[in-house]
Formats: C-alpha cells, sequence, structure tokens
C-alpha cells in the first residue's frame, strides 16, 4: 500500500484533477441509477377486480385480515400512498331506467365507496369506528339516515360528492361489492406481480381483474437499466482513457521499482492499490455529496420522490461501478507491467 502512496504521490496534480472526475462522474450515476430503479410518481401501480354485485361478492373478514397482512408485509417495499378502494350501491337503486334517462345526480345518491389507506395519508374515519364496525355514512346530500342493502346508517355530512362507510363496517355486514382496487403507489415490478398474484388467490370470488401496468412498469424498470448500463460503459471509457494518460506519467517511477526487483505480482498489487484507493475515495466523496444535496435536488425536481432512495441503492451502485471500473482501470496497467524496464524507464523520460 505504501507503494501505491508514492505512486498516487508522483502524479501531483493528476491525481487530484482524475479524483474530482471521478467524484463528479460517481455522483452522477448515484442520482441516476438511484432515480432510475424506483418508479417515478407517473407510473400508477393499480390492481383493478370487478365483482358481481351480489352476495357472493362480499368480502369476509378472513380476507380482509390477509389483505392487511399482504401490506403490512410489502410496506417497506412501497413507496407514496397506497389503499384500497371498494365501490358498491347501495340496494335501492331502480334498474328499469336506461342510462340516457337517468339522472347523474340521482345516481351518485346511491354509489357508496368504501377506502381504506394503508400509508401515506389519513383515512376518513377514527380508528375506533373502524375497529367497532360502526352503522355510519358520510355524504354530501342532506339525508339524516341512509339504508344500505336494508341496513340503517346514520349519516354524517361532508363537502365531496360521494357517500362513504368504513371498510370494516362493509366487510362485517357483508354488503355485495360491484368492484375492489388497489393503488400500490410506486414499488417495483417484480414486488408488483407479486402483490398482484397473492390478491388473486385471496380475492377468488372476482369476474374480472385489470393489472395491464404491471407490463408497463416492468418494460420502463427495463429500460432504465439499460441506459443506465449504457451510461456507465460511456463513463468507464471516459476514465479508463484518463487513467491510462496517468499511467504513462507513472512508467518511470514503474521501471525504478522493477530495477529494485519488484516483481510482476507484486506490481499488481501496487496497482490495484492505488485503483482502490482512487476509488474508495471518490466513491465515497460522491455518495456523501449526494446524501447531503438530495433534498435539494428534489426542490429542484431533479428527483421525483422527496423520501431519500435508502443505502441499499447506493450499495448497489457502488458494487457495479467499483467491479467495472476495477477490470478496466487493471487491464489498462497490464501494458505497463509487461513492460521492458528500459522501455519503461526511456516512455517515462519522454
Amino acid at each position: 500500500m505504501k507503494y501505491s502512496l508514492k505512486l498516487i504521490r508522483g502524479t501531483g496534480r493528476f491525481f487530484l484533477a482524475f479524483l474530482g472526475i471521478l467524484t463528479l462522474g460517481f455522483y452522477f450515476l448515484n442520482v441516476f441509477y438511484c432515480e432510475s430503479l424506483r418508479n417515478h410518481d407517473y407510473i400508477s401501480c393499480n390492481i383493478y377486480f370487478r365483482m358481481s354485485g351480489n352476495e357472493d361478492s362480499a368480502l369476509s373478514d378472513r380476507q380482509w385480515q390477509e389483505i392487511l397482512d399482504l401490506f403490512q408485509d410489502n410496506m417497506d417495499q412501497i413507496e407514496d400512498v397506497a389503499y384500497i378502494t371498494l365501490a358498491m350501491n347501495d340496494g335501492t337503486r331502480d334498474d328499469t331506467d336506461s342510462p340516457e334517462e337517468e339522472d347523474p345526480e340521482e345516481a351518485r345518491k346511491h354509489l357508496i365507496t368504501s377506502r381504506y389507506f394503508f400509508q401515506g395519508a389519513k383515512n376518513a374515519f377514527s380508528e375506533k369506528i373502524y375497529r367497532n364496525h360502526e352503522k355510519i355514512v358520510g355524504t354530501y346530500w342532506d339525508m339524516p339516515q341512509m339504508d344500505i342493502h336494508s341496513i340503517p346508517f346514520r349519516t354524517r355530512k361532508w363537502d365531496a360528492e360521494r357517500n362513504e362507510i368504513p371498510i370494516t363496517t362493509a366487510v362485517h355486514y357483508h354488503l355485495p361489492i360491484d368492484s375492489i382496487s388497489f393503488s400500490c403507489g410506486n414499488l417495483s415490478g417484480e414486488r408488483f406481480q407479486s402483490i398482484t398474484s397473492s390478491l388473486k388467490k385471496i380475492i377468488k370470488n372476482y369476474q374480472d381483474c385489470n393489472i395491464d401496468s404491471v407490463n408497463q412498469v416492468i418494460a420502463l424498470e427495463d429500460g432504465k437499466r439499460t441506459l443506465f448500463f449504457f451510461i456507465v460503459a460511456m463513463a468507464v471509457i471516459n476514465m479508463t482513457a484518463i487513467y491510462h494518460y496517468m499511467i504513462r506519467k507513472e512508467k518511470r517511477m514503474a521501471a525504478i521499482l522493477r530495477m529494485c526487483g519488484c516483481s510482476d505480482r507484486k506490481m499488481h498489487g501496487i496497482f490495484l492499490g492505488e485503483i482502490l484507493l482512487l476509488y474508495g475515495i471518490s466513491f465515497a466523496m460522491a455518495a456523501s455529496l449526494y446524501c447531503g444535496t438530495y433534498r435539494f435536488l428534489y426542490r429542484w425536481g431533479i428527483v421525483s420522490l422527496h423520501q431519500f432512495p435508502g443505502f441499499h441503492y447506493i450499495g448497489s451502485a457502488g458494487l457495479i461501478c467499483g467491479i467495472v471500473l476495477t477490470v478496466l482501470f487493471f487491464a489498462t496497467t497490464w501494458s505497463v507491467i509487461h513492460h521492458t524496464v528500459a522501455d519503461l524507464y526511456t516512455e517515462g523520460s519522454d
């Protein structure tokens, strides 16, 4: 290691310049890599189940508990808002009118929703109401009481033009459901497929399931990874060229070491130590800079989510860059090590 430090010291300003270039390169690669492996806000990971709307379509207490457990187990993989929405009607709607003749305002009075946020937002009702399965409906219209499938519900006035009941009440009283939709926030395509597969096993009585956005998510992530590796390849080529120039400046020192009896194996060790020092210092500085400036990157609109991506993203970026750079830089030093002493000394003097 001390000979590696001597070689670095011999390059002087070239070392500092190259260290600065590596640090900036790794900084921008961290920004791009960490952002590319996460879904952006405009990708909506939704799962939609169409139900029959009859008694067989109701969710059981066991199904609801399994859904809660599923999202609880995956919460650390989900970014942004995640929630479930049940859509149903009150059971008093007159189906004799055609859609053209039906008054939209009157139709909305018969529609009921139940939305429950797993994370990212506050639920419409208190935990006590959910826990006690209270028969309460939040409504925009002035009604002292509302019957939902012949069950009387007391009303609570609010500003949204819809009717909403606690989801635990809908489950407890086995109310027929027209559709169930899940918004899974931002997560990887692989995780999204896993959640979808689990939900299909839990909700067995659905008529149709729409999960088209799974393919969209996976295709976008594959495209981002391809673009990332292309950028890494171009950056590594440029960095290797600069490093090769630095190596040429070190040929005289390499010649002296060879004259003093340094073997090829030890020379490889010296250059490897130099590579690891360069890489370790520059990537640590780049990662620290990325962590320190992340909130400004979000404020300037460069990254999409305010939540810091986590150090596992930075670690995987560091592993990939480290392996690629070490292999290519080490290949660059091969020509220097296997020159004759006379050639090394002559080229170093030039």
